[in-house]
């Protein structure tokens, strides 16, 4: 008797924690900032992003993801894209391109070469140690620096700006 008691205890007790967790509300532990855009694929960049120097390679297509924490401080980001020869007359590349992906981590600094007060995303990749940046233009526009903090220039069909893509 004792034991078919404690035995319904026991069912009891895990049905209400199941029951609370449940209703519990979900607390997100991080989130996001995404920026899309195209750029050339520029002698400088084809080493940070893993491209081979003799690649053929006309454009890189970019998606930045920008993660924070629960206190809004950086938590890492993840930089993946598609690189190739651009599709002549079309959207997209000759034989589909080549995936690429960089993670690695992040901070908010301060200082482009036009502006000394600017926002600048700082990434630094895990694998190879490289550095990113880039030029906080407003609330939804980002744009890649040099390493002297210059703005990095494109070509008449790119350039290296990346649009913020709302969610």
């Amino acid at each position: 008797m004792k034991r078919h008691q404690l035995t319904l205890l026991l069912i009891a007790a895990a049905g209400l924690c199941l029951l609370m967790a449940l209703k519990s509300p979900t607390v997100e532990m991080s989130t996001s900032e995404t920026y899309k855009g195209n750029s050339p694929c520029g002698n400088y960049i084809k080493p940070i992003l893993g491209i081979a120097s003799g690649a053929d390679c006309e454009r890189v297509s970019w998606q930045l993801v920008l993660y924070t924490n629960e206190e809004k401080q950086p938590a890492g980001f993840k930089l993946t894209g598609v690189y190739g020869m651009q599709q002549q007359g079309g959207p997209g590349f000759i034989g589909g391109g080549k995936a690429f992906s960089v993670e690695g981590n992040w901070q908010l600094t301060k200082g482009s070469k036009a502006n000394p007060e600017a926002g600048v995303y700082q990434l630094v990749t895990k694998s190879r140690g490289h550095v990113l940046s880039f030029v906080k233009m407003n609330d939804d526009i980002i744009h890649l620096l040099y390493t002297d903090g210059s703005l990095m220039v494109g070509n008449g069909g790119w350039s290296y700006t990346l649009n913020r893509v709302k969610q």
